[in-house]
């Protein structure tokens, strides 16, 4: 597809060899959700991608069908007859209010009980100082305790 929203990172946008789309799909969302649950210290961030993922993995599901064999092996074959103007512009992929409603509440759920979470929603919407000489908050990979 030629859907930019989606090469962020977080989709998977290509047909890997040895694996199918929709499944490396899966353990992108679920190593994120491992990382950020196991991590106290880290912000538990909301994607969105979470709630779009369900809608898209059904959309590489249906664009897999045929170009992998029973082993989960690419056929290269299959791919060569498409172009780039075959490739749709749009990815019609809308996430359930159901879903967009368990992404937030598990949003505010794992964020509650987070120090490091309340500090840096406090800082960033002005509700409390830094003290001189602080620096800024830096939630990054550089503070995650194993």
């Amino acid at each position: 597809h030629r859907d930019w929203r989606l090469f962020t990172g977080h989709f998977v946008v290509h047909f890997p060899q040895r694996i199918r789309p929709s499944q490396l799909q899966r353990m992108i969302i679920d190593g994120q959700r491992r990382f950020f649950r196991a991590n106290r210290s880290t912000f538990f961030q909301y994607f969105p991608v979470y709630a779009s993922s369900e809608p898209y993995i059904r959309y590489l599901e249906e664009q897999e069908r045929g170009v992998y064999d029973a082993s989960d092996r690419l056929r290269e074959d299959q791919l060569a007859s498409r172009t780039y103007g075959d490739l749709p512009d749009f990815v019609p992929i809308t996430p359930s209010r159901r879903i967009q409603a368990r992404e937030t509440l598990e949003f505010v759920a794992q964020n509650v009980s987070r120090v490091k979470s309340w500090r840096m929603m406090a800082e960033n919407f002005g509700f409390r100082r830094r003290p001189r000489g602080e620096p800024p908050f830096s939630g990054g990979l550089d503070t995650i305790q194993p």
